[in-house]
């Protein structure tokens, strides 16, 4: 099974906090993004694969195969995820979550601010309530030396 350093959740996916901070504090050599819209632009996969260095392993699945290859997977990785409902995905498929890292989830209609930069959905708030429920270790966290907030004291 493909263990994880962190899973990361943020709509922008791989970006300089990512690469400047995360990877290098993590220490990352594999980082697999998990993401249906990603995974069918062609374009933006091979752009996404020209940002990363190349000592570092990049994977772009769709949800529902990145689930499929963390079962088959073995190493560590950076699990990079576009929404909650994404992440909730693993949850219901057997997928251990221990500590989830947020950044941003942007302003949509429909969703209401709970934090800096961060909208959830009632349907979202649903399932991070479910997982919060199941113990799952939720941060708010921009980079690596920012304070980081548990979800469980603001939702």
């Amino acid at each position: 099974m493909l263990k994880y350093d962190l899973i990361r959740v943020d709509d922008r996916l791989i970006h300089g906090q990512i690469l400047l901070k995360w990877m290098k504090v993590l220490k990352v050599k594999r980082a697999a993004v998990l993401s249906d819209e990603l995974n069918m632009d062609p374009i933006m996969k091979a752009i996404l694969a020209k940002t990363v260095p190349e000592k570092i392993q990049l994977d772009i699945w769709g949800v529902r195969t990145g689930i499929e290859r963390m079962y088959e997977e073995s190493g560590k990785a950076l699990i990079l995820l576009q929404d909650i409902h994404s992440l909730f995905q693993l949850f219901q498929n057997g997928i251990q979550l221990k500590h989830v890292s947020i950044s941003r989830l942007p302003c949509e209609a429909g969703k209401e601010k709970i934090h800096e930069q961060m909208f959830v959905s009632k349907e979202e708030r649903k399932e991070l309530g479910v997982l919060l429920n199941h113990g799952v270790d939720i941060q708010i966290q921009m980079v690596p030396d920012s304070e980081s907030i548990r979800l469980r004291d603001i939702l």
